[in-house]
């Protein structure tokens, strides 16, 4: 489950971290 959330969350940095 952990391992899930930080894929989440890894995945929206990638996406904000441009912005």
């Amino acid at each position: 489950m952990l391992r899930f959330l930080f894929i989440i969350f890894a995945g929206f940095l990638c996406v904000a971290l441009p912005l």
